[in-house]
């Protein structure tokens, strides 16, 4: 899981990526671009899902950042079915705090 970066003033990037020891029959794979504020995470954005299937699936999500300071977090969801169904626990990638100015 990638923790959050800036590639520009204006926005956050981050990034899920699972691997499988085969490929699955069914997935739904989610990143989502979080924010601390007010003493909560809050999702920044839309979060981006993917239905691949392969062995190996990455995600990444973009969202806007706040204008000033704040941390900043990817939340990851993975649902898979191959056979049984199966979900991981959602995690969540180091945090990271990035500036935006006005």
């Amino acid at each position: 899981m990638g923790t959050p970066w800036s590639t520009s003033g204006k926005n956050a990037k981050g990034f899920v990526q699972v691997k499988c020891s085969d490929n699955l029959d069914k997935a739904n794979t989610s990143a989502q671009i979080q924010l601390y504020r007010s003493g909560k995470w809050r999702n920044q954005g839309a979060k981006v899902v993917s239905y691949s299937t392969a062995k190996t699936i990455h995600v990444n999500d973009s969202a806007a950042k706040r204008i000033g300071g704040y941390h900043y977090r990817t939340k990851g969801t993975h649902f898979g079915q191959h056979g049984n169904i199966f979900a991981l626990p959602t995690y969540y990638s180091p945090t990271r705090y990035l500036v935006r100015n006005g």
